[in-house]
């Protein structure tokens, strides 16, 4: 990603790199954002892209589980304060398309 320091996610045609989803609170425990991500890796996985990363904010503790619960788990963490962009260091996570 653009916004991020090169050591963090290098560039690679292999993995899809996943931003700022959302699903308005009104539609919380529908399933929409799951199903989202499921769509998501079947587009990955037609382009026979072999990894699906994201971001979390650090402090946020709902997503970080929410994540790690689809198959997604810790890669590293930023050393970086991106207020510019969030409120804190992030957690970088991955899961692999098979």
């Amino acid at each position: 990603p653009y916004y991020y320091p090169n050591d963090i996610w290098s560039s690679d045609s292999n993995s899809f790199y996943m931003c700022r989803l959302a699903v308005p609170r009104k539609y919380n425990g529908m399933g929409i954002g799951k199903e989202l991500l499921l769509q998501i890796e079947d587009y990955a996985k037609h382009r026979k892209i072999k990894r699906f990363r994201l971001d979390v904010i650090k402090q946020n503790k709902f997503l970080k589980e929410y994540y790690g619960d689809a198959g997604f788990i810790k890669i590293k963490e930023s050393r970086y304060n991106l207020k510019s962009l969030a409120p804190g260091p992030a957690i970088f996570m991955e899961k692999t398309i098979k």
